[in-house]
């Protein structure tokens, strides 16, 4: 992967850089939706399967696997981007 700005230096700084901002309260909003494959490369990053992100996020599995791969136009409710994006940070934050 060719990373387009120089402070990017992994995943949780291309998710950062990608679907998160942060506002003055601390709170993480999103700067865009969340597409199938920031799903997956989200969730591949952090060794989960579609199972665990899918129960973490309060969805079926099946309903994740639609998301990430794109069935039917499907994809998550914004709130439901937000939950994915949240977990995902949370994990990496474990992991660093």
């Amino acid at each position: 992967m060719t990373l387009v700005n120089s402070k990017i230096q992994n995943n949780y700084d291309l998710c950062h850089f990608i679907c998160l901002t942060r506002v003055n309260d601390g709170v993480t909003v999103l700067k865009k939706e969340v597409h199938q494959m920031e799903i997956k490369e989200m969730r591949t990053a952090i060794n989960w399967t579609q199972k665990e992100f899918a129960d973490a996020v309060g969805v079926a599995t099946e309903t994740f696997n639609r998301w990430e791969r794109n069935t039917e136009g499907r994809k998550p409710h914004h709130s439901f981007q937000k939950a994915i994006v949240r977990i995902y940070e949370r994990e990496m934050k474990k992991g660093a």
